[in-house]
């Protein structure tokens, strides 16, 4: 019996995920592509070292949190939309959860892939440290943003919040 209702679970969440994937990540994830396909002709990343390599993930790569994490909400943003979603049996914000989770593993699948791209063509530093850092900063920048688009019931809102973070960081 245990069993059932775990796998009815899954295949809801599954679902969820699904149905959300296309709702609200699928066109900010080609977008993070397109966007990941621009930055060698704009920077190069081909034979850098260590700290060329860490200045090309931290200022260019990491701004992909921005792109798939700030409009998580964007779907709910209308009031009539928000009302019925959430009146359902899911809360609205168990399904920003899952949002926000499935967009941390593109993040951190995306990153992984940029840094093994610089990796083949010849640039030098440390993977796994320089990968989980860019996903940090991709973290803390697209969170703020989501957190600011969620309070403030705009994504407008989020997306400057994000912008103004990177710039903080950037300066120092």
């Amino acid at each position: 019996m245990k069993k059932i209702i775990y796998e009815r679970k899954c295949r809801m969440i599954w679902r969820i995920l699904k149905i959300n994937f296309h709702l609200s990540i699928r066109n900010h994830l080609l977008l993070a592509i397109l966007y990941l396909l621009f930055v060698p002709v704009l920077r190069g990343i081909e034979n850098l070292d260590a700290a060329r390599s860490a200045e090309c993930l931290e200022q260019s790569v990491s701004l992909i949190g921005i792109l798939l994490l700030v409009p998580l909400r964007a779907p709910e943003q209308p009031r009539a939309i928000r009302d019925a979603a959430f009146t359902r049996k899911i809360t609205g914000h168990t399904i920003l959860l899952l949002r926000f989770a499935e967009a941390l593993v593109l993040l951190a699948v995306l990153t992984a892939v940029f840094a093994g791209i610089m990796k083949m063509n010849g640039c030098t530093f440390p993977y796994v440290e320089y990968v989980f850092e860019t996903v940090l900063k991709e973290i803390a920048v697209g969170g703020i943003g989501f957190l600011t688009a969620v309070r403030g019931n705009s994504s407008a809102a989020g997306y400057l919040a994000a912008a103004g973070l990177e710039m903080m960081l950037g300066v120092g």
